[in-house]
C-alpha cells in the first residue's frame, strides 16, 4: 500500500476507535444503571421479608420528598399498594409483590447479559484495531 493509503487507513481506524470509545462509555453507564436497579431490587426483597415482623400500630416514618418524612402508623402489612402504571395503584399481597420483583430482576439480568455481550464485541473490536495499528 502507498503511504497515503496507509495514512488514510490509519486515520479511519483512529476514528473508529474514538467512536468505539464513546460507545463503550455509554454501555458502561447503562450497566451501572442496571446494577443500581438490581441493588434496589435486593433492598426491596429485604424490606418485604422484614415487613412480616412489623406489628400493627408500629410507628414509622414515610418519605414524602428527598429528606422529608411524615410519621405514620402501620395498619396493614398483608396488603401493599403497587403502582402498576398510568397512575393506577392496586393492592397486592406480599407474595405477589415478591413474584413481580423477581420477574423484574430476571428481566434486568437478561438485559444486562445482552449488553455485556455487546460490550465484549466492542472491546474485541478495539483490541483488533489496536493490533492492526501496531503493524
Amino acid at each position: 500500500m502507498s503511504d497515503k493509503l496507509v495514512d488514510q487507513h490509519k486515520q479511519e481506524l483512529y476514528s473508529e476507535l474514538q467512536m468505539l470509545d464513546q460507545q463503550i462509555k455509554q454501555v458502561q453507564v447503562h450497566m451501572e444503571k442496571l446494577d443500581e436497579q438490581l441493588a434496589e431490587i435486593v433492598s426491596v426483597n429485604v424490606i418485604l421479608e422484614d415487613i412480616k415482623d412489623v406489628k400493627k400500630g408500629t410507628e414509622t416514618m414515610v418519605p414524602i420528598a428527598n429528606g422529608v418524612y411524615i410519621k405514620t402508623k402501620i395498619e396493614d402489612t398483608d396488603d401493599l399498594l403497587v403502582n402498576v402504571g398510568a397512575n393506577t395503584i392496586v393492592s397486592k399481597k406480599i407474595p405477589e409483590v415478591k413474584e413481580m420483583i423477581l420477574q423484574q430482576e430476571t428481566e434486568i439480568k437478561g438485559y444486562k447479559e445482552k449488553i455485556l455481550g455487546n460490550f465484549q464485541v466492542l472491546i474485541k473490536r478495539v483490541e483488533d484495531i489496536q493490533e492492526e495499528l501496531k503493524k
